[in-house]
C-alpha cells in the first residue's frame, strides 16, 4: 500500500517539475561560446596557411639544389642529352668539320689558326725609297721578334704565323709600320721602303795596304751607322 502512494506523488507532480528534474541532453551541455562553424573556418585557415608554408619550403629546397650544381653537372648534362641523340651528335660533327675547312680554305684564318702553334720564317728587307738600295742597321720588329737588318737590308725572323704587324725603323729615316700576313707552314719575304730625311752620300771602304773594297764595314757618322754591301758601297744618310 506504501508503493501505490509513492507513485500517485509522482503521478501528481506539475509537470514543470518534472523537466526539471529530468536530465539534459547533450545539446543543453554544450558551452554557449563553441561555434561549430567557426571552428571548421580556423581549420580551414590553419590548412591553407600550412600547405603554403610547405609550399615555400619546397620552392627554396629546389633552389638551393640548383644553387648547389655546378658547371661541371650542367655541361655533364648538356653533352649527355646531346650525345644520346644521334640525329643532334652527327649534325654538330658534320656542321663543325665544315666550318674547320672553310676556316682552313682562307689563307687569312689559314695562317692565324696554324699559327697558334706553328713558327715561320719571315725575311724583311729595307731599302731607300729614292736609289732602291738596302738599308743595313735598320730595326726590324715583328711577331714580338726584333732583328737588324745586314749588310744586304735584310733581317730574318721566326714567328708565330697570322697577321702580324712589321715595323721597320732606323735614324734619319721615316718609319715603316704595315701589316703582314706570315704564312704557316713556310716561308714569308716583305720589303720595307723607307724614306730618307736627311743627306744621302755614297761610301766605299777600301783597303789600305791591298786598295779593295770591303763588305760588311761598318760606317758611322751623325749618329747613325751602316754597312757595305757585296757590291762594297754604301749609301749612308745623316
Amino acid at each position: 500500500m506504501v508503493a501505490e502512494s509513492d507513485e500517485s506523488d509522482q503521478s501528481n507532480k506539475p509537470e514543470a517539475l518534472q523537466d526539471a528534474a529530468a536530465p539534459e541532453s547533450a545539446d543543453a551541455l554544450t558551452s554557449p561560446y563553441e561555434d561549430p562553424k567557426a571552428d571548421k573556418a580556423v581549420d580551414d585557415i590553419l590548412k591553407k596557411d600550412g600547405d603554403e608554408v610547405l609550399k615555400a619550403q619546397d620552392k627554396e629546397a629546389d633552389k638551393a639544389v640548383v644553387m648547389k650544381e655546378g658547371f661541371k653537372e650542367r655541361f655533364r648534362d648538356f653533352f649527355h642529352g646531346w650525345w644520346s641523340n644521334p640525329r643532334k651528335r652527327y649534325s654538330a660533327i658534320g656542321a663543325l668539320i665544315l666550318l674547320v675547312l672553310i676556316l682552313l680554305g682562307i689563307p687569312y684564318t689559314r695562317y692565324n689558326i696554324l699559327g697558334l702553334a706553328l713558327n715561320a720564317s719571315a725575311t724583311v728587307q729595307a731599302v731607300d725609297s729614292k736609289t732602291g738600295s738596302p738599308i743595313s742597321g735598320a730595326t726590324v720588329k715583328l711577331g714580338g721578334k726584333t732583328a737588324q737588318t745586314d749588310a744586304n737590308g735584310k733581317a730574318t725572323l721566326k714567328v708565330h704565323g697570322g697577321s702580324k704587324t712589321l715595323v721597320v725603323n732606323k735614324k734619319y729615316y721615316t718609319g715603316y709600320t704595315h701589316a703582314e700576313l706570315v704564312a704557316v707552314p713556310g716561308s714569308s719575304g716583305f720589303k720595307a721602303t723607307l724614306v730618307a730625311t736627311g743627306q744621302q752620300v755614297k761610301v766605299k771602304v777600301t783597303n789600305l795596304v791591298t786598295g779593295n773594297a770591303l763588305s760588311g764595314a761598318t760606317v758611322s757618322a751623325g749618329g747613325a751607322s751602316t754597312k757595305t754591301d757585296t757590291d762594297r758601297m754604301v749609301w749612308q744618310t745623316w
